[in-house]
């Protein structure tokens, strides 16, 4: 299991090791939406805009102090970056 902050800017995420997700806003948390980017390379960068299947978004509604399961999209990506439409803690707990 992997923990970690993200503010507005976005940390990266390595995901290749994991399946699944959820995403907890800090108590004082006042972002709404998630933006995910993805990288494929071996490390981090350049990142660009997640899609879908459908050629949509991927974006999560998010709220102070609820946790959220990732959306499944995210885990095709090997490196995350999540953007918050305002800056913001959260936590990440990833699974394998």
């Amino acid at each position: 299991m992997t923990s970690g902050a993200l503010g507005a800017s976005g940390d990266a995420l390595d995901l290749r090791s994991f399946a699944g997700g959820i995403i907890t806003g800090s108590s004082t948390c006042s972002a709404t939406t998630l933006t995910f980017f993805h990288s494929a390379a071996t490390s981090p960068g350049p990142f660009r805009a997640l899609h879908d299947k459908d050629g949509t978004a991927v974006t999560l509604t998010v709220a102070a102090s609820r946790a959220t399961e990732l959306p499944t999209a995210v885990f095709g990506a090997a490196w995350l970056r999540v953007q918050a439409d305002t800056a913001a803690s959260f936590e990440v707990v990833l699974k394998g």
